[in-house]
């Protein structure tokens, strides 16, 4: 009998797939993190409101310019929406604003871009005790062992092994960790079940909603429409390429692989993965790029300490996590 012929496992060539360009979306995420942190503090001169204010503006022009040219990269997108698919979208985007908002509200108190990329990335710890209160379903020893091992990492490439104290900012950054791993998991259920086009679509759409009704409430409903406001903008260049590098790349982009592609990892799996976010914010934020605009961070052994913990974490999970698969 002729043996028949051997082609590669489609759903490990899926996951594979899957993996390389959720690790892409973590360099894209990690430089918005300078990015939001010099065009906050424009806004906030531009327009003369509050840092709170300047950060739900921030949010509405990002996720406007996102929604308005969503469908145009991926033409699908009208064909997809429902109903159905619009309640799930309103339920995925609720943590995910929740957690822009307290996120970059930190950054806008004063948090720096590492040391909050480094906070949020706490909900690799988050996201297993969501799925074992949700689930009753408790992590693998290998989940946890590399859990623990990456909030190691994060408290010491954060500051704490080195002394650094912890601020408002970095509460704020805390409680958005915590929202962000409901929206993992939230993800990770709902893109099984509905169009992951419209549930991207749906939650840049209603973010920024949330995000006008937000600068309303804190700043007016003058605030948006004040004569001169977008004209100054696109005349600062940290403002306006902070909102378009944001909406095409960290929105558009990165938003759609992550609803696309997450499904083939479980959410803990994810969580570790999006662990490489802050290393990368790290780099681009030392890296001298942004010091023209008044932005530089550096960084002592301590968080070099934490880098090299969260790097661990994630090849535990790959290397030895890969048998449980």
């Amino acid at each position: 009998m002729t043996a028949a012929p051997r082609f590669p496992d489609a759903g490990a060539r899926a996951r594979r797939v899957a993996l390389t360009l959720l690790l892409l979306t973590n360099v894209i995420w990690g430089a918005t993190f300078p990015f939001i942190k010099v065009c906050t503090a424009g806004i906030e001169r531009l327009a003369a409101v509050t840092p709170f204010a300047a950060t739900a503006i921030f949010i509405s022009w990002r996720f406007a310019l996102a929604a308005a040219l969503f469908p145009l990269v991926f033409p699908a997108t009208a064909r997809s929406l429902s109903p159905r698919n619009f309640r799930l979208g309103f339920w995925l985007t609720a943590p995910t604003f929740g957690g822009f908002l307290l996120q970059f509200y930190g950054m806008a108190l004063g948090t720096a871009p590492a040391v909050s990329a480094f906070f949020t990335v706490l909900f690799v710890v988050f996201t297993p005790l969501v799925v074992f209160v949700v689930e009753r379903r408790r992590p693998s020893r290998v989940m946890s062992a590399a859990a623990i091992l990456a909030v190691c990492g994060v408290a010491l490439a954060g500051g704490s092994g080195g002394g650094g104290s912890v601020g408002l900012g970095e509460w704020l950054t805390l409680g958005s960790a915590v929202l962000f791993a409901v929206q993992i998991y939230l993800t990770d259920r709902f893109t099984r079940v509905e169009s992951p086009v419209a549930l991207t679509f749906w939650m840049l759409a209603l973010s920024a909603l949330f995000g006008v009704l937000v600068v309303v409430i804190a700043a007016g409903p003058a605030t948006l429409f004040r004569p001169g406001l977008y004209a100054a903008a696109m005349g600062e260049t940290r403002v306006w390429v902070s909102v378009v590098y944001s909406a095409v790349l960290a929105s558009v982009v990165a938003q759609f692989v992550m609803n696309r592609y997450q499904h083939y990892v479980s959410p803990a799996r994810a969580a570790l993965l999006y662990s490489l976010e802050p290393v990368c914010a790290g780099l681009f934020s030392a890296s001298g790029l942004f010091a023209a605009w008044g932005m530089e961070e550096t960084f002592d052994r301590w968080k070099i300490a934490g880098f090299a913990l969260i790097l661990a974490a994630n090849l535990l999970v790959e290397l030895i996590g890969r048998r449980e698969r």
